[in-house]
Protein backbone atom coordinates (compact mmCIF):
# COMPACT_ATOMS: atom_id res chain seq x y z
CA UNK A 1 0.00 0.00 0.00
CA UNK A 2 1.18 3.53 -0.76
CA UNK A 3 1.90 5.75 2.22
CA UNK A 4 -0.77 8.42 2.61
CA UNK A 5 -1.06 11.04 5.34
CA UNK A 6 -4.47 12.66 4.84
CA UNK A 7 -5.16 16.18 6.00
CA UNK A 8 -7.62 16.92 8.79
CA UNK A 9 -10.26 17.81 6.16
CA UNK A 10 -9.66 14.52 4.33
CA UNK A 11 -9.96 12.57 7.58
CA UNK A 12 -13.40 14.10 8.16
CA UNK A 13 -14.43 13.08 4.64
CA UNK A 14 -13.02 9.59 5.24
CA UNK A 15 -15.23 9.13 8.30
CA UNK A 16 -18.26 10.29 6.30
CA UNK A 17 -17.45 7.76 3.57
CA UNK A 18 -17.07 4.95 6.09
CA UNK A 19 -20.43 5.89 7.59
CA UNK A 20 -22.08 5.63 4.16
CA UNK A 21 -20.44 2.25 3.51
CA UNK A 22 -21.68 1.02 6.90
CA UNK A 23 -25.16 2.35 6.10
CA UNK A 24 -25.24 0.30 2.90
CA UNK A 25 -23.57 -2.78 4.42
CA UNK A 26 -26.44 -5.01 3.26
CA UNK A 27 -26.11 -3.72 -0.31
CA UNK A 28 -22.35 -3.85 -0.88
CA UNK A 29 -20.49 -3.08 -2.92
CA UNK A 30 -21.69 0.45 -3.80
CA UNK A 31 -20.00 2.40 -6.57
CA UNK A 32 -17.95 5.52 -5.92
CA UNK A 33 -20.65 7.54 -7.63
CA UNK A 34 -23.34 6.13 -5.33
CA UNK A 35 -21.33 7.15 -2.28
CA UNK A 36 -20.81 10.58 -3.80
CA UNK A 37 -24.55 11.00 -4.36
CA UNK A 38 -25.26 9.97 -0.77
CA UNK A 39 -22.83 12.61 0.49
CA UNK A 40 -24.56 15.17 -1.72
CA UNK A 41 -27.85 14.21 -0.10
CA UNK A 42 -26.26 14.72 3.32
CA UNK A 43 -25.06 18.17 2.30
CA UNK A 44 -21.38 17.18 2.52
CA UNK A 45 -20.54 17.65 -1.17
CA UNK A 46 -21.84 19.72 -4.07
CA UNK A 47 -23.22 18.18 -7.28
CA UNK A 48 -20.68 19.45 -9.81
CA UNK A 49 -18.35 17.69 -12.23
CA UNK A 50 -15.33 19.04 -10.36
CA UNK A 51 -16.75 17.80 -7.06
CA UNK A 52 -16.98 14.25 -8.41
CA UNK A 53 -13.49 14.40 -9.93
CA UNK A 54 -12.01 15.53 -6.61
CA UNK A 55 -13.99 12.91 -4.67
CA UNK A 56 -12.94 10.08 -6.97
CA UNK A 57 -9.30 11.15 -6.53
CA UNK A 58 -9.71 11.14 -2.73
CA UNK A 59 -11.27 7.69 -2.82
CA UNK A 60 -8.35 6.45 -4.88
CA UNK A 61 -5.92 7.77 -2.27
CA UNK A 62 -7.95 6.31 0.61
CA UNK A 63 -7.92 2.86 -0.97
CA UNK A 64 -4.28 2.92 -2.01
CA UNK A 65 -3.36 4.08 1.48
CA UNK A 66 -5.16 1.13 3.05
CA UNK A 67 -7.77 3.34 4.74
CA UNK A 68 -10.70 1.75 2.86
CA UNK A 69 -10.83 -1.90 1.85
CA UNK A 70 -10.81 -2.52 -1.89
CA UNK A 71 -13.62 -5.08 -1.94
CA UNK A 72 -16.25 -2.85 -0.30
CA UNK A 73 -16.44 -0.60 -3.40
CA UNK A 74 -17.21 -1.58 -6.97
CA UNK A 75 -15.47 0.50 -9.63
CA UNK A 76 -15.68 -1.68 -12.72
CA UNK A 77 -13.29 -4.41 -13.74
CA UNK A 78 -11.57 -6.28 -16.51
CA UNK A 79 -12.60 -9.34 -18.51
CA UNK A 80 -10.22 -12.26 -18.00
CA UNK A 81 -10.15 -15.38 -20.17
CA UNK A 82 -8.20 -17.91 -18.12
CA UNK A 83 -7.95 -21.66 -18.86
CA UNK A 84 -9.59 -23.78 -16.18
CA UNK A 85 -7.65 -26.63 -14.60
CA UNK A 86 -7.70 -29.11 -11.74
CA UNK A 87 -4.75 -29.40 -9.33
CA UNK A 88 -5.15 -33.19 -9.14
CA UNK A 89 -7.77 -35.92 -9.18
CA UNK A 90 -8.87 -35.35 -5.60
CA UNK A 91 -9.34 -31.66 -6.37
CA UNK A 92 -11.85 -32.58 -9.09
CA UNK A 93 -13.77 -34.97 -6.86
CA UNK A 94 -13.88 -32.56 -3.94
CA UNK A 95 -15.02 -29.78 -6.27
CA UNK A 96 -17.86 -31.98 -7.48
CA UNK A 97 -18.87 -32.64 -3.87
CA UNK A 98 -18.97 -28.92 -3.12
CA UNK A 99 -20.91 -28.20 -6.32
CA UNK A 100 -23.48 -30.86 -5.50
CA UNK A 101 -24.25 -29.07 -2.24
CA UNK A 102 -25.05 -25.92 -4.24
CA UNK A 103 -27.07 -27.66 -6.94
CA UNK A 104 -29.60 -25.35 -8.58
CA UNK A 105 -32.23 -25.67 -11.27
CA UNK A 106 -33.71 -22.95 -13.46
CA UNK A 107 -35.70 -21.05 -10.85
CA UNK A 108 -37.73 -19.31 -13.52
CA UNK A 109 -39.17 -22.65 -14.64
CA UNK A 110 -42.98 -22.48 -14.65
CA UNK A 111 -43.12 -18.69 -14.29
CA UNK A 112 -45.69 -16.66 -16.29
CA UNK A 113 -42.87 -14.77 -18.04
CA UNK A 114 -39.10 -14.98 -18.20
CA UNK A 115 -37.62 -11.98 -16.36
CA UNK A 116 -34.36 -10.18 -17.04
CA UNK A 117 -33.00 -7.00 -15.43
CA UNK A 118 -31.02 -4.52 -17.55
CA UNK A 119 -29.24 -1.61 -15.91
CA UNK A 120 -27.39 1.24 -17.57
CA UNK A 121 -24.62 1.38 -14.95
CA UNK A 122 -22.38 -1.71 -14.92
CA UNK A 123 -21.29 -0.93 -11.36
CA UNK A 124 -24.80 -1.62 -10.07
CA UNK A 125 -24.92 -5.21 -11.35
CA UNK A 126 -23.59 -6.85 -8.12
CA UNK A 127 -26.21 -5.03 -6.00
CA UNK A 128 -29.03 -6.08 -8.31
CA UNK A 129 -27.79 -9.67 -8.26
CA UNK A 130 -28.27 -9.69 -4.49
CA UNK A 131 -31.96 -8.99 -5.04
CA UNK A 132 -32.68 -11.01 -8.19
CA UNK A 133 -30.22 -13.90 -7.93
CA UNK A 134 -32.29 -16.10 -5.64
CA UNK A 135 -35.12 -16.00 -8.18
CA UNK A 136 -32.84 -17.06 -11.03
CA UNK A 137 -33.20 -13.68 -12.75
CA UNK A 138 -30.12 -12.63 -14.76
CA UNK A 139 -28.84 -9.06 -14.56
CA UNK A 140 -27.51 -7.49 -17.74
CA UNK A 141 -25.47 -4.31 -18.03
CA UNK A 142 -26.77 -2.41 -21.03
CA UNK A 143 -23.79 -0.05 -20.83
CA UNK A 144 -25.56 3.03 -22.17
CA UNK A 145 -24.90 2.70 -25.91
CA UNK A 146 -25.75 -0.96 -26.58
CA UNK A 147 -24.10 -2.52 -29.60
CA UNK A 148 -26.14 -4.06 -32.39
CA UNK A 149 -24.65 -7.45 -31.52
CA UNK A 150 -25.78 -7.13 -27.91
CA UNK A 151 -29.31 -6.31 -29.00
CA UNK A 152 -29.37 -9.22 -31.44
CA UNK A 153 -28.12 -11.67 -28.79
CA UNK A 154 -30.64 -10.29 -26.32
CA UNK A 155 -33.44 -10.91 -28.84
CA UNK A 156 -32.32 -14.52 -29.25
CA UNK A 157 -32.13 -15.03 -25.50
CA UNK A 158 -35.57 -13.58 -24.80
CA UNK A 159 -37.03 -15.25 -27.87
CA UNK A 160 -36.39 -18.67 -26.36
CA UNK A 161 -39.35 -18.01 -24.05
CA UNK A 162 -43.02 -17.65 -24.96
CA UNK A 163 -43.35 -14.51 -22.82
CA UNK A 164 -40.55 -12.40 -21.37
CA UNK A 165 -40.09 -9.02 -19.73
CA UNK A 166 -37.07 -6.78 -19.33
CA UNK A 167 -37.02 -4.61 -16.21
CA UNK A 168 -34.88 -1.63 -17.15
CA UNK A 169 -32.96 0.71 -14.84
CA UNK A 170 -31.39 3.76 -16.44
CA UNK A 171 -30.68 7.46 -16.10
CA UNK A 172 -33.53 9.93 -16.14
CA UNK A 173 -32.27 12.14 -18.95
CA UNK A 174 -32.60 12.68 -22.69
CA UNK A 175 -30.11 9.98 -23.72
CA UNK A 176 -31.50 7.55 -21.13
CA UNK A 177 -35.04 7.88 -22.45
CA UNK A 178 -34.01 7.58 -26.10
CA UNK A 179 -31.68 4.63 -25.47
CA UNK A 180 -34.41 2.75 -23.59
CA UNK A 181 -36.80 3.25 -26.50
CA UNK A 182 -34.20 2.26 -29.10
CA UNK A 183 -33.14 -0.77 -27.03
CA UNK A 184 -36.75 -1.96 -26.76
CA UNK A 185 -37.60 -1.41 -30.42
CA UNK A 186 -34.43 -3.03 -31.78
CA UNK A 187 -34.71 -6.14 -29.58
CA UNK A 188 -38.39 -6.59 -30.43
CA UNK A 189 -37.68 -6.16 -34.15
CA UNK A 190 -34.78 -8.62 -34.11
CA UNK A 191 -36.98 -11.15 -32.31
CA UNK A 192 -39.73 -10.66 -34.89
CA UNK A 193 -37.24 -11.09 -37.76
CA UNK A 194 -36.03 -14.33 -36.19
CA UNK A 195 -39.58 -15.55 -35.65
CA UNK A 196 -39.00 -15.66 -31.89
CA UNK A 197 -40.63 -14.21 -28.81
CA UNK A 198 -44.42 -14.07 -28.88
CA UNK A 199 -44.45 -11.42 -26.18
CA UNK A 200 -41.34 -9.44 -25.24
CA UNK A 201 -42.16 -6.54 -22.96
CA UNK A 202 -39.97 -3.75 -21.57
CA UNK A 203 -40.71 -1.94 -18.33
CA UNK A 204 -38.92 1.21 -17.21
CA UNK A 205 -38.36 0.40 -13.55
CA UNK A 206 -36.14 3.36 -12.67
CA UNK A 207 -35.40 6.24 -12.76
CA UNK A 208 -38.82 7.83 -13.22
CA UNK A 209 -40.09 11.35 -12.59
CA UNK A 210 -42.21 10.16 -9.66
CA UNK A 211 -39.10 8.62 -8.05
CA UNK A 212 -37.15 11.85 -8.55
CA UNK A 213 -39.84 13.69 -6.63
CA UNK A 214 -40.50 11.02 -4.00
CA UNK A 215 -36.84 10.59 -3.01
CA UNK A 216 -35.80 14.20 -3.70
CA UNK A 217 -32.97 13.07 -5.97
CA UNK A 218 -30.32 15.63 -7.01
CA UNK A 219 -30.81 16.90 -10.56
CA UNK A 220 -28.74 18.62 -13.25
CA UNK A 221 -29.74 20.56 -16.39
CA UNK A 222 -30.18 18.40 -19.52
CA UNK A 223 -26.98 18.04 -21.54
CA UNK A 224 -26.98 19.61 -24.97
CA UNK A 225 -24.06 17.53 -26.20
CA UNK A 226 -22.79 14.14 -24.99
CA UNK A 227 -19.71 12.10 -25.70
CA UNK A 228 -20.02 8.47 -26.82
CA UNK A 229 -17.63 5.74 -25.58
CA UNK A 230 -15.71 6.02 -28.86
CA UNK A 231 -15.04 9.70 -28.15
CA UNK A 232 -17.40 11.13 -30.75
CA UNK A 233 -19.96 13.77 -29.83
CA UNK A 234 -23.68 13.60 -30.40
CA UNK A 235 -26.70 15.77 -29.63
CA UNK A 236 -29.30 13.94 -27.53
CA UNK A 237 -32.98 14.25 -28.50
CA UNK A 238 -35.31 16.55 -26.63
CA UNK A 239 -35.91 15.63 -22.99
CA UNK A 240 -39.36 15.57 -21.39
CA UNK A 241 -38.10 16.69 -17.97
CA UNK A 242 -36.43 19.82 -16.67
CA UNK A 243 -33.70 18.14 -14.60
CA UNK A 244 -31.70 14.99 -15.26
CA UNK A 245 -30.89 12.27 -12.69
CA UNK A 246 -28.41 9.41 -12.91
CA UNK A 247 -29.53 5.94 -11.83
CA UNK A 248 -26.73 5.85 -9.26
CA UNK A 249 -28.39 8.74 -7.47
CA UNK A 250 -30.91 6.22 -6.12
CA UNK A 251 -29.63 5.00 -2.75
CA UNK A 252 -28.78 1.25 -2.87
CA UNK A 253 -31.41 0.34 -0.28
CA UNK A 254 -34.11 2.25 -2.19
CA UNK A 255 -33.07 0.63 -5.46
CA UNK A 256 -33.20 -2.81 -3.81
CA UNK A 257 -36.74 -2.13 -2.57
CA UNK A 258 -37.88 -0.99 -6.04
CA UNK A 259 -36.47 -4.10 -7.73
CA UNK A 260 -37.67 -6.47 -5.00
CA UNK A 261 -41.21 -5.11 -5.17
CA UNK A 262 -41.30 -5.44 -8.97
CA UNK A 263 -40.01 -9.02 -8.84
CA UNK A 264 -42.43 -10.06 -6.09
CA UNK A 265 -45.34 -8.73 -8.13
CA UNK A 266 -44.37 -10.95 -11.06
CA UNK A 267 -43.23 -14.21 -9.43
CA UNK A 268 -45.56 -17.20 -9.13
CA UNK A 269 -44.50 -18.39 -5.68
CA UNK A 270 -46.17 -21.78 -6.01
CA UNK A 271 -44.05 -22.58 -9.08
CA UNK A 272 -40.98 -21.07 -7.43
CA UNK A 273 -41.42 -23.16 -4.26
CA UNK A 274 -41.84 -26.31 -6.38
CA UNK A 275 -38.46 -25.69 -8.03
CA UNK A 276 -36.81 -25.14 -4.64
CA UNK A 277 -38.28 -28.41 -3.35
CA UNK A 278 -36.99 -30.30 -6.40
CA UNK A 279 -33.55 -28.73 -5.94
CA UNK A 280 -33.40 -29.99 -2.36
CA UNK A 281 -34.49 -33.50 -3.38
CA UNK A 282 -31.81 -33.75 -6.07
CA UNK A 283 -29.24 -32.15 -3.77
CA UNK A 284 -29.78 -34.88 -1.17
CA UNK A 285 -29.36 -37.57 -3.82
CA UNK A 286 -26.19 -36.01 -5.20
CA UNK A 287 -24.74 -35.63 -1.72
CA UNK A 288 -24.63 -39.43 -1.36
CA UNK A 289 -23.01 -40.08 -4.72
CA UNK A 290 -19.68 -38.16 -4.68
CA UNK A 291 -18.80 -39.33 -1.17
CA UNK A 292 -18.81 -42.93 -2.46
CA UNK A 293 -16.81 -41.85 -5.50
CA UNK A 294 -14.14 -40.28 -3.31
CA UNK A 295 -13.78 -43.46 -1.20
CA UNK A 296 -13.23 -45.63 -4.28
CA UNK A 297 -10.89 -43.03 -5.81
CA UNK A 298 -8.76 -42.97 -2.65
CA UNK A 299 -8.51 -46.77 -2.75
CA UNK A 300 -7.17 -46.52 -6.29
CA UNK A 301 -4.69 -43.79 -5.31
CA UNK A 302 -3.35 -45.87 -2.40
CA UNK A 303 -2.90 -48.86 -4.69
CA UNK A 304 -0.96 -46.72 -7.17
CA UNK A 305 1.30 -45.16 -4.52
CA UNK A 306 2.20 -48.56 -3.07
CA UNK A 307 2.79 -50.01 -6.55
CA UNK A 308 0.62 -52.90 -5.53
CA UNK A 309 -1.43 -54.78 -8.12
CA UNK A 310 -4.56 -52.91 -9.06
CA UNK A 311 -7.48 -54.22 -6.93
CA UNK A 312 -10.21 -55.96 -8.87
CA UNK A 313 -13.33 -54.95 -7.07
CA UNK A 314 -16.52 -56.90 -7.43
CA UNK A 315 -19.65 -55.39 -8.88
CA UNK A 316 -21.09 -55.06 -5.39
CA UNK A 317 -18.11 -53.06 -4.23
CA UNK A 318 -17.93 -50.83 -7.29
CA UNK A 319 -21.63 -50.12 -7.52
CA UNK A 320 -23.16 -48.09 -4.68
CA UNK A 321 -26.90 -47.76 -4.49
CA UNK A 322 -28.21 -44.62 -2.75
CA UNK A 323 -31.93 -44.14 -3.21
CA UNK A 324 -32.52 -43.61 -6.93
CA UNK A 325 -28.83 -42.84 -7.55
CA UNK A 326 -26.49 -45.52 -8.95
CA UNK A 327 -22.73 -45.00 -8.90
CA UNK A 328 -20.23 -47.06 -10.89
CA UNK A 329 -16.48 -46.42 -10.74
CA UNK A 330 -14.25 -48.22 -13.25
CA UNK A 331 -10.86 -47.74 -14.86
CA UNK A 332 -10.15 -46.62 -18.43
CA UNK A 333 -6.48 -47.30 -18.81
CA UNK A 334 -4.96 -45.70 -15.72
CA UNK A 335 -7.75 -43.17 -15.29
CA UNK A 336 -10.67 -43.73 -12.90
CA UNK A 337 -14.05 -42.97 -14.41
CA UNK A 338 -17.13 -42.10 -12.36
CA UNK A 339 -20.37 -43.11 -14.00
CA UNK A 340 -23.59 -42.28 -12.23
CA UNK A 341 -27.26 -42.08 -13.04
CA UNK A 342 -29.86 -39.92 -11.36
CA UNK A 343 -33.50 -40.60 -12.10
CA UNK A 344 -32.61 -42.06 -15.47
CA UNK A 345 -30.14 -39.31 -16.44
CA UNK A 346 -26.64 -40.65 -17.12
CA UNK A 347 -23.63 -38.66 -15.90
CA UNK A 348 -19.99 -39.61 -16.47
CA UNK A 349 -16.84 -38.01 -15.10
CA UNK A 350 -13.33 -38.85 -16.28
CA UNK A 351 -10.89 -38.19 -13.42
CA UNK A 352 -7.54 -37.00 -14.74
Amino acid sequence: MAEYNPSAESLILLERVKAVIAEYRAHLPPTIRQIWYRLIGLGVLAKTDQSYTNFADKMNRFRRGGLIEFDVIHDGGTTIAEPFFWINRSHMLNSFIRQSRRFRLDRQEGQPAYLLIACEAAGMVPQLQHVAGDYGIPVFSSGGFESTTEKYNMAKRLGEHFDSEVLHIGDYDNSGESMFTAFMQDVQQFAADLGLGIGIEFTRLAVTLSQVREYDLPTAPPARVKRKPDGSLWRPPAFSGTGTVQAEALPPDVLADIVSEAVEERVDHEAYDAVLAEEERVRQELEKTPQDALVVHEDIERARSSKAPRPKASKDKMRRIAGSTTLVVFLRGDLPVISTSLDGHALMFLVY
